[in-house]
């Protein structure tokens, strides 16, 4: 009998076990611990502090860590370029680190919100916030940013981003090696080309701008700004009530809260005007509804300021002399707001300006002066004071008028 045709295995072969597939599972396992070990920690992302992830950490280390201010100034790279603590500091006769100018590059209400919760001990002594309104701020884009990459939870994410990029960061808060690139790039560089210093200036803003940067800026049309902001200008609500909510926390610790628009070159919301009007009045309502109340000093062109385009690098950054002027005026503003309620020191009084003294005429033509006329000294005679005559009765004080004599003719 002839053996069955579906017989699957000769008498006696063994079977043989199926490997794994110990490639796959090594990179799995690679995976998982830069992911774990790597991606995950903040000496990671903080490793090079010229970065924007990184530049949060260089805040908390080197200004941060003992500071104890009585006025916050947050936002963007505007605000970091424009308002200096240490002449706002002397204007309003505080001490130093009582002002904190914490801006960063494209910062938002979310990053000012992330930053104050990471050192809330130590900020919540602020008596006064100051945030810095952008369009930017308000707008439905999809730049991106590495601070919601390692600081964002998964609501922010889905809120911050759209489209295919809201996919792609949603599968980055669990797999964070998908948003690695940028930093691990950095780190790679850094081994052969070292790390670039903190860049905290003396008075505790970010330096961020470097001269190149400063001369490319000088010659970008301010039209081109315009266009970039409010072109594809859209509101979103939930960048809005990122605003409301670090109004709310502020609010919460005892600070009172003021929103304010730093200004610009002039042609660049002359731009914004002709060609961007309808945006223009959206964001201003934006701004409105996030504010609930709260003060809004709005400023736009930099002219009535006595800021003239040269006070600025680019549509809106400020160099240092028209940061100096802008920063001498913000702080009068504290003064007359928030004077009593900071218990600001009188301001100290300032000297009279004194007059040039009148030169003295000349040697000819005055009394007792001796001239020279052609090599002979002569001496001009000196003018006699006339004498006063005796006054009459009449002249004396309360002296009585005269009576007439009765019966005196009249005509």
């Amino acid at each position: 009998m002839s053996r069955s045709s579906t017989s699957s295995s000769e008498p006696g072969e063994r079977k043989r076990p199926r490997r794994l597939p110990m490639g796959a599972i090594g990179a799995v396992a690679l995976l998982v611990l830069f992911d774990v070990g790597v991606v995950r920690r903040d000496w990671f992302w903080a490793w090079v502090t010229y970065s924007q992830g990184g530049v949060i950490d260089a805040l908390e280390q080197q200004v941060l860590a003992d500071a104890h201010p009585k006025i916050l100034l947050l936002g963007s790279s505007r605000v970091r370029d424009a308002l200096a603590p240490r002449v706002i500091e002397q204007q309003l006769g505080l001490g130093q680190g009582d002002v904190l100018n914490l801006g960063i590059t494209f910062g938002t209400a979310w990053d000012a919100k992330i930053l104050y919760e990471r050192n809330r001990a130590n900020l919540s002594s602020a008596r006064v916030a100051f945030f810095a309104v952008e369009p930017y701020q308000f707008n439905h884009y999809d730049d991106d940013s590495e601070r919601v990459s390692r600081f964002g939870s998964f609501r922010d994410r889905l809120g911050y981003f759209h489209g295919s990029k809201q996919l792609r960061k949603g599968i980055g808060y669990f797999w964070r090696a998908v948003d690695a690139g940028p930093p691990m790039r950095r780190f790679i560089k850094s081994l052969w080309k070292g790390r670039p210093a903190p860049p905290i200036g003396d008075d505790g803003r970010i330096e961020w701008r470097t001269e190149e940067d400063n001369a490319r800026a000088v010659h970008r049309d301010s039209g081109l700004d315009a266009q970039r902001y409010f072109r594809a200008w859209r509101p979103n609500k939930w960048r809005r009530d990122q605003l409301r909510d670090l109004i709310g926390m502020l609010q919460a610790d005892g600070i009172e809260v003021v929103l304010f628009q730093i200004p610009t070159r002039d042609d660049f919301w002359d731009h914004v005007q002709r060609d961007y009007i309808v945006h223009l009045d959206e964001y201003i309502r934006s701004v409105e509804d996030s504010a609930a109340g709260h003060a809004i000093w709005w400023s736009w062109r930099g002219t009535p300021e006595r800021l003239g385009g040269h006070a600025f690098y680019d549509y809106g950054h400020m160099r240092d002399f028209g940061s100096i002027r802008y920063s001498r005026a913000f702080a009068k503003k504290i003064r007359r707001s928030f004077g009593r309620f900071l218990e600001l020191p009188p301001p100290e009084p300032t000297k009279p300006k004194l007059l040039p003294m009148p030169k003295p005429p000349s040697v000819a033509g005055q009394p007792g002066r001796t001239k020279k006329v052609k090599g002979k000294r002569t001496r001009t005679p000196r003018l006699r004071t006339p004498v006063a005559s005796p006054q009459k009765p009449t002249d004396r004080p309360n002296a009585p008028a005269p009576r007439a004599k009765p019966n005196a003719p009249t005509g």
